[in-house]
């Protein structure tokens, strides 16, 4: 029509192209935009941050009980799951990380797959996966699948073998028994 829309036809309905895509980054920005102002701190004795290096904790507030206040950080968060040595820490801080921006991020995410699945559909495709990797090598969702467990076979052994070497060197560490990791 001379203004640039790009109309789609899919199953006898009209779509607007770049309204879909719109409402993709509004959907994203918003997702985004409570990850950045989401303020959670979650509140550390010095012996819980035991390993974690002081940089990440040295300038962080305390609380009234004299407890470190960390945010949610990557700066702060991946060096404390890397290296604190009392695993109830790295979980603490993990389940926070992965509760940024809350039940609305969690809605927003339905949203967007939603969204996405719809554009996807409408250029002819079953999924977004198939649509991002319609021009990539895997060409789609199927191929990626089928390459994936050829991956998972050659590398199951390996995977094996490493998942009882941390298991032994945590049950080292922790004074137990392998069979009580």
């Amino acid at each position: 029509n001379g203004d640039g829309t790009i109309w789609l036809v899919c199953n006898g309905e009209i779509y607007n192209y770049r309204e879909l895509r719109e409402e993709l980054t509004r959907l994203t920005q918003r997702f985004e935009r409570r990850l950045r102002e989401d303020r959670t701190q979650l509140a550390f004795t010095p012996a819980e941050l035991d390993g974690v290096p002081p940089d990440v904790w040295r300038r962080a507030p305390r609380d009234a009980q004299g407890r470190l206040r960390l945010g949610l950080a990557q700066a702060t968060v991946f060096p404390l799951l890397d290296n604190a040595t009392r695993s109830a820490t790295r979980e603490r801080m993990w389940r926070a990380f992965l509760s940024q921006g809350g039940s609305d991020n969690l809605r927003t995410l339905a949203a967007l797959a939603k969204a996405r699945r719809e554009l996807a559909q409408q250029f002819g495709f079953e999924s977004h996966a198939d649509f991002v990797l319609r021009r990539r090598m895997a060409h789609s969702e199927a191929q990626a699948q089928t390459f994936l467990a050829t991956v998972k076979d050659a590398v199951r052994q390996r995977e094996l073998a490493d998942l009882a070497e941390l298991r032994a060197e945590k049950a080292r560490h922790l004074h137990q028994s392998i069979d009580d990791t």
